[in-house]
Order: C-alpha cells, then sequence, then structure tokens
C-alpha cells in the first residue's frame, strides 16, 4: 500500500479541472495518488494518515471553509501564502497553464536569447531542407520568445501578476505582446494570445 504514494500522478488533468473536491486537494499536495488512499482507508501508513488528517484540517479551516468545491488556482495560492510546498510536478503544471504566477528571478534573458538562437539556427536548417511547416513554427516560437524578452525588459509592469508584484503570469506577457504585435508581425498573420501563452509557458516551465 505505501508503495503507491509514489505512484505518478496526472497533474496535467487535475489542472484542467474546474475545481477540486477537499479529498483531491489534499492528496493532491501531499502527491499522493487519490484513486488509492483515502483520509478513512483501512491499512495507511500511520505517518502518512496523520498527515492527510492535518492537511484535512489546514483545508477545511482555510479554502474549504464553508465550501465543498474550491478552485485550484485558490488552492494553490493558498498553499503558497501559508508556506506548504506544492509537488514539484504540480507547481510546473499550474505555472505552464497560467494558474500560478511565474516568479522574476525565473525569466532569464540570457536564457530566452539562448533559446531565440538555437530556434533562428533550427529555421536556417529547415530552411536548406526546404521544411516550410517546421520552418514557420520555429520562426513564430523564436519570435514570440524573443518578444516575451523584449515586454519583459522593457514593459515589466504590464507583465506583472498584479500591480506591486514582481512575479510575472504568462497570460500578462502574452497580452503585453498583442499589445505591441506589429513591432514583431509586421506581413504576417499574428498567432492567437493561447498560442503565444502556450509557447512562452513551454520554455519557462522547461527551465525550472
Amino acid at each position: 500500500m505505501d508503495g503507491n504514494k509514489n505512484q505518478k500522478l496526472d497533474y496535467d488533468y487535475e489542472i484542467k479541472k474546474g475545481y477540486w473536491n477537499l479529498s483531491e486537494a489534499v492528496h493532491l499536495l501531499l502527491d499522493v495518488n487519490a484513486d488509492n488512499f483515502s483520509v478513512t482507508e483501512d491499512g495507511v501508513p500511520y505517518e502518512l494518515r496523520k498527515k492527510i488528517e492535518k492537511m484535512t484540517d489546514l483545508l477545511e479551516r482555510g479554502p474549504y471553509d464553508g465550501y465543498d468545491k474550491v478552485g485550484p488556482g485558490e488552492v494553490l495560492e493558498w498553499a503558497i501564502e501559508k508556506g506548504i510546498s506544492i509537488p514539484e510536478g504540480l507547481e510546473r503544471v499550474a505555472k505552464q497553464a497560467d494558474i500560478l504566477p511565474i516568479k522574476s528571478d525565473n525569466i532569464d534573458p540570457s536564457e530566452l536569447k539562448e533559446q531565440i538562437e538555437e530556434l533562428k539556427k533550427e529555421n536556417a536548417d529547415l530552411k536548406r531542407k526546404s521544411k516550410e511547416t517546421g520552418k514557420q513554427f520555429a520562426k513564430t516560437k523564436a519570435t514570440i520568445l524573443g518578444a516575451a524578452l523584449y515586454c519583459v525588459i522593457n514593459y515589466p509592469d504590464e507583465c506583472r501578476a498584479k500591480t506591486g508584484s514582481k512575479d510575472f503570469k504568462i497570460s500578462k506577457i502574452a497580452e503585453c505582446i498583442n499589445d505591441h504585435i506589429h513591432n514583431w508581425f509586421k506581413d504576417e498573420n499574428p498567432p492567437a494570445i493561447d498560442t503565444m501563452k502556450k509557447r512562452i509557458g513551454e520554455f519557462l516551465s522547461s527551465k525550472e
């Protein structure tokens, strides 16, 4: 039974849910597979059972006070505020899904520049091979990351998660790019905001 605690959780699926019930929130924050454990299940190791009971109590006195269902973002923001560690995989997909903000020190301009140069080389190689679809994808991704770098450096306040915060939010970066879109996409159709969010999220999540 204890071995199931380390069974891989499908964070991508869980983060897409409109809400988590109390049991789901408890198991996700503890990185425990909810399909194999419950608070009252016989045979759950004592140490794990106590952790589940304590986390349940904290959540009942926190975001679940008076509620049966709470959104993933509210649960995770509460956990951060209380200093409760969020499983790495869950935090990563939450940031990529734009549910949690990106810490400003996680956006390294030099790494963005390196990624842009790699995409430019990939684009040139694809051009030699006449692979138009791949070439356009690499070019668009390089342009989006270049635009993200420009916005974070030149319009940081427009990219913040909220006023006064040092953290950035993917949706805010994408909106900033869109507000200045003709700086980068003059003679072609610009990508949708959702596409920009996805490309920026893929890059940032790969660096954590």
